[in-house]
């Protein structure tokens, strides 16, 4: 699980993965689950509506799927798809896993229905994002209604079992700076005093994983991967991995802008992009848009992640683009966060002209962040074109905040 948020002018913070808890058993008697407490509910299946473009471009209603995989989880999800009929929606995924057998069967059935599939939070309205699965919120979320919800990426989890429901989908989306964990086979039955897997079973487990990837058209060096992983630890796997594995090949990818009020009052948009240099690359972005020092002023942020190839190269100057002005800024290598990831950041107050177009509700059709010096050595190889799709719903929202 990962989340990312920018202070201005100073460095980007990653927030760090939830240590390892006891697994629930899952009712086949093998189980994936590297989990919160036991008591975190069975993933539920409703639809979600949000804002326009919340869940991507021309996309606004989505299913939602939150929770354990468990045994009777493909079902419930027949029963929704059912009760849809020709309505194809996406679904997107928070769960911590759960059920081998659960997983495979979703992954099969979320194919069979030809639906994309990807990773995001979906919080109801009337549910506190804080406390996600307090019983009230249970209740919304298992009450067979369809409801307004919001599209959150920020913190996102997708570990174990749910992987290989993701895997299920026709086209597999996972967010800027989003990770997936895996680690092997866990044990028999319920009983936690239980030892690992007897050789015969984790062989057919292994087997059933393997086949399965085939199918799907999935590199089974992921199995062999999550197997050198003990079952009670997790390994997050990183975008570079994703297309390695042929998980989510894309080469871009992006958030619609977003408000948020929390930790302060601020505009979001994430990306990722490939790059090359020596080798491959995808890395993750963020730009944020926020309240400066002085009333009426506005900040601008950003923060790239930075590979281990990368760390010889100086940061680049970069020209940002947009409303029809542009300016330059200056990037610095940040400090490496806890868990040892490394950004380039930037912060700096918006020139008066830009301040004044943003304060005039005039929309820009995109949002362009040019390198100065583009290179195969630079860590910014090529321009990066962003849409605006809700910026100015966001940016009002914004400035009623900052006044």
């Amino acid at each position: 699980m990962l989340g990312a948020a920018l202070t201005l002018g100073a460095a980007l913070c990653l927030g760090a993965l939830a240590e390892p808890a006891k697994p629930p058993a899952s009712p086949q008697g093998t189980e994936l689950g590297k989990v919160k407490p036991d008591d975190t509910p069975d993933i539920v299946f409703y639809v979600a509506k949000g804002d326009s473009n919340a869940c991507g471009l021309g996309c606004d209603e989505w299913i939602a799927a939150d929770g354990k995989i468990d045994a009777g989880a493909p079902q419930r999800l027949r029963r929704l798809v059912a009760k849809l009929g020709k309505r194809r929606l996406p679904i997107f995924f928070h769960s911590l896993g759960g059920s081998l057998v659960g997983s495979l069967e979703l992954g099969r059935l979320i194919r069979q229905q030809r639906l994309v599939a990807g990773v995001a939070r979906t919080i109801p309205r009337g549910c506190d994002r804080d406390n996600f699965y307090d019983k009230a919120c249970e209740a919304l979320k298992r009450s067979g209604m369809e409801l307004m919800s919001e599209f959150d990426t920020d913190v996102v989890m997708c570990n174990s079992g749910c992987v290989y429901a993701l895997i299920g989908g026709t086209e597999r989306l996972v967010p800027p700076w989003g990770s997936l964990g895996i680690h092997s086979l866990g044990r028999l039955g319920s009983n936690p005093k239980a030892g690992p897997l007897a050789p015969a079973a984790l062989r057919l487990g292994n087997s059933k994983i393997d086949d399965f990837l085939r199918e799907m058209g999935i590199d089974v060096r992921l199995r062999v991967e999550a197997a050198a992983t003990p079952f009670n630890s997790v390994r997050m796997l990183h975008r570079d991995e994703f297309a390695r594995f042929r998980i989510d090949t894309r080469d871009f990818g992006e958030t619609t802008w977003r408000y948020q009020e929390k930790p302060r009052p601020r505009v979001v948009k994430s990306f990722f992009v490939r790059t090359e240099n020596e080798q491959v690359v995808h890395r993750s972005a963020t730009l944020i848009f926020s309240c400066g020092a002085g009333k009426g002023m506005v900040a601008l942020g950003l923060a790239r992640e930075v590979g281990l190839s990368e760390l010889t190269i100086e940061p680049s100057p970069l020209t940002v683009k947009g409303w029809g002005r542009k300016f330059d800024i200056v990037m610095k290598a940040g400090q490496p966060a806890s868990n040892g990831a490394r950004f380039d950041v930037a912060g700096m107050l918006l020139p008066n002209d830009w301040k004044e177009l943003l304060i005039s509700g005039r929309d820009a059709e995109s949002f362009e962040i040019i390198p100065k010096f583009p290179d195969k050595g630079s860590r910014w190889a090529a321009s990066v074109m962003l849409t605006m799709g809700g910026f100015s719903a966001a940016y009002a929202k914004l400035r009623k905040a900052c006044d």
